[in-house]
């Protein structure tokens, strides 16, 4: 048997079966569904349950009525109006109708008024009869200073809004620089912070050792993968015994490293010794305004003089 769920803009109730879902709350605008649709159809759409929704019976339409009809005057012979048709006037047989008779002077006149008027129409109808006009100098003189007046207007406009415009981008570059600025010296301070893990100082196996010890003359590299040139870079030389003890040290000061490059510096012979180590003392970042020295107190390392 099909479960139906329905639901009024709610939360979805049900199961119900047809006869359960018949004393539910149901309306044909609520939603359906049961196992096999694809999603909620309106109740209408469902052929089963068409049964369930109430039935609403068509308005009543009603025949127009009509007016009563108007009841008609009553007319008496007394009402009717009689008139009587005058006779025709007979003319009389043998008269002859007489004509008065119009000077001459007054059609000639006549005549002349009307091919003056004519004539006038005419020139007043002629373009060139306008240039003859005579310009109203009070209304151009005000007209010229309107015109004046609102191209002053519109130059101020303009100029405010290219003014404005201008120091808005000002401002985004000044906003982009001192973001800039901010982020490099954010990147300056991370680098101080861990610049020996860019140097690296090493001996290259271009020594001998004699038989009964001592270190011939040699050479190391100084490694610099920073992005600064570093300057001054002093680099101890230990000469070690066989137990490892060191029995001889010096200094080598290299005086520049490219940065993100590497130089090789001589380290000088002893006559004891079986082994050779470099390490750092010190160095001197210029660009980055920093130095380090083995020799300074942890606190002051890093900071420019």
């Amino acid at each position: 048997m099909t479960q139906y769920y329905f639901s009024n803009g709610q939360e979805p109730s049900g199961p119900f079966t047809l006869n359960e879902l018949s004393t539910q709350s149901f309306t044909p605008t609520s939603l359906v569904w049961h196992e096999g649709m694809t999603e909620w159809q309106p109740a209408t759409e469902i052929v089963e349950l068409k049964s369930l929704l109430p039935v609403t019976p068509p308005p009543i339409r009603r025949a127009p009525t009509q007016p009563p009809a108007l009841p008609l005057p009553l007319t008496t012979p007394a009402a009717i109006s009689t008139f009587s048709v005058p006779p025709a006037v007979q003319p009389q047989v043998g008269s002859i109708a007489s004509v008065p008779k119009i000077n001459p002077v007054f059609i000639a006149g006549g005549v002349l008024l009307v091919v003056g008027l004519l004539i006038a129409f005419v020139t007043l109808r002629s373009p060139g009869y306008n240039d003859y006009s005579v310009p109203n100098t009070q209304t151009t003189g005000i007209s010229t200073e309107a015109t004046a007046t609102q191209a002053a207007i519109e130059q101020q406009a303009a100029q405010t809004a290219t003014e404005q415009q201008a120091a808005a981008q000002a401002a985004i570059e000044q906003q982009a620089a001192a973001q800039a600025a901010a982020e490099k010296e954010q990147n300056r301070a991370w680098s101080r912070q861990h610049f020996l893990e860019f140097v690296q100082i090493y001996p290259n196996n271009d020594y001998s050792v004699g038989t009964f010890g001592g270190i011939s003359a040699g050479t190391f590299t100084v490694a610099n993968s920073a992005g600064y040139r570093l300057k001054d870079v002093i680099v101890a030389i230990e000469y070690f015994k066989p137990n490892g003890e060191v029995i001889n040290s010096t200094s080598v000061t290299v005086a520049s490293v490219p940065a993100r490059g590497e130089t090789v510096e001589v380290f000088p012979a002893s006559g004891r010794g079986v082994t050779v180590r470099c390490r750092l003392v010190g160095l001197a970042a210029p660009g980055l305004d920093y130095k380090y020295n083995i020799y300074v107190d942890e606190t002051d390392i890093g900071r420019p003089d």
